[in-house]
Parts: C-alpha cells; structure tokens; sequence
C-alpha cells in the first residue's frame, strides 16, 4: 500500500513539472538552441539572429537592432556606415583693406599774403595751390645804412619759387652783382628765413650792399629786420 501511494504522487509531481515548462519552449531555445548569435520574438516566434541564418527582410529592422542584417535571405554582420563628414567650413571672408591715408596736409596754406616789415615797408608773397612754395616775393624798399656814412635804399624781389619745407620752413641766401641805372656796380648780399603756422607767416630778413661811388667805396647794411605776413 505504501509503495502504490508513493507512484501516484510520483506521477503526479511529473504532470505538475510538465505544466511549468513555458509554451514552445523559448526559455530552452533562447539559452541552448542559440549559442552563437541572438535570440528574438519576430511575429510571435522566438527565431535566432546568427551569420548565415535565414532571414526575411522587411524584419530587417529588429536585426539590426542586433547588428544583423539580411541579404539574399541570408544573415550577415551589420556595419553601420560612418556618419557623413561635416561639411568644412566657409572660408572666412578676407579682411577688408585698411581705408587710405589722407594726404599729408600742406606745410603752408595756400593763398596771398601781405604787411609791413619792421621798416614799416610792404611785403608780400604767394604760396602756390599745393602749400609747399613762395612765389612773387616782394619788398617794396629795404633801408640800408651805410659807412662811412649815408644812406642805400631800394626793393628787394625774388624770381622763381622759394620751396616750402614740410615743416613749414624756408630760406634764401643770395649773393651777386647787379648794376645801378648810372652804372655803377653793386655787390649784394640778400637773407631770408621764415616759417608757415596756419595762415601766418613769420621770419626776418638782412641785406648788405658795397659799391664805390667817385672812387670812395661804401658798405651799407639793413640790420636784422622782421616781418609777420598774414593770409589775405
């Protein structure tokens, strides 16, 4: 009697084993049945994603997912392409070039220019259009003392042009001849310095003459005189 009850519950502990074994049997497939690659449910079936099993490819989704695609309905390894190299980038635009110097201004204003010298004499000059020239220098009467006595006067004018230094600055140093209307010959000695400040123009100026008249000879001289001209 004890032996019987014991192959009945023996039989019934097999039945109840039986029923816990999952329907199909995907746990047992998923572990034993798909060593070597992966194991998925694809419509309702547990299937086993490997190199060279067959495949369907509108499933190719989910094989990828694995790293598997299908191909003439065979798996193979799946290799994403590489990502598209990002586009370079522009060239940065050049630099614009630097705008222009302006012009250096110039070292005088140009214009007429007109006063008295420190003789209470008229002077007067022109600086040309581009501000780095004199023309039409002229004294109406430069007065000379002279040993051993009396007195030399005349103008003092200069041809040509003085040229104006960029720095506002211009010179004369003339030395020659000339002869008087009665024939006498006069050697003269003519200075001028001066310097340009906007439209004003300052400097001073010297001349010496020495000549003989009736076998005695004279040597005259003006001294340093000044002048301050402006623009007119």
């Amino acid at each position: 009697m004890p032996r019987k009850l014991s192959a009945v519950v023996a039989a019934l502990l097999c039945v109840f084993a039986g029923s816990l074994v999952p329907h199909g049997g995907a746990a047992g497939f998923g572990s034993a049945a798909c060593r070597n690659g992966v194991a998925d449910r694809i419509r309702g079936k547990v299937v086993c994603i490997h190199v060279g099993g067959k495949c369907v490819a509108a499933h190719n989704a989910k094989y990828r997912r694995h790293k598997y695609t299908c191909i003439n309905g065979r798996l193979r390894r799946y290799v994403a392409p590489p990502s598209p190299p990002s586009p370079p980038s522009p060239p940065s635009p050049p630099s614009p070039p630097p705008p222009p110097s302006p012009p250096p201004a110039p070292p005088a204003t140009p214009g007429h220019y007109v006063r008295k010298t420190s003789q209470l004499e008229d002077i007067k000059l022109d600086v040309t259009p581009t501000g780095d020239g004199i023309t039409g220098f002229e004294i109406h009467t430069v007065n000379e003392s002279c040993d051993p006595g009396g007195a030399f006067y005349g103008g003092s004018g200069i041809t040509g042009t003085i040229p104006i230094a960029s720095n506002g600055t211009f010179s004369v140093n003339l030395t020659g001849p000339f002869t008087l209307s009665d024939g006498t010959i006069v050697n003269d000695t003519f200075t001028l310095h001066g310097s340009f400040s906007g439209p004003t123009a300052i400097g001073s100026f010297k001349e010496s003459d020495s000549f003989s008249s009736e076998g005695t000879p004279f040597s005259c001289n003006s001294g340093d005189q000044t002048f301050t001209l402006t623009k007119s």
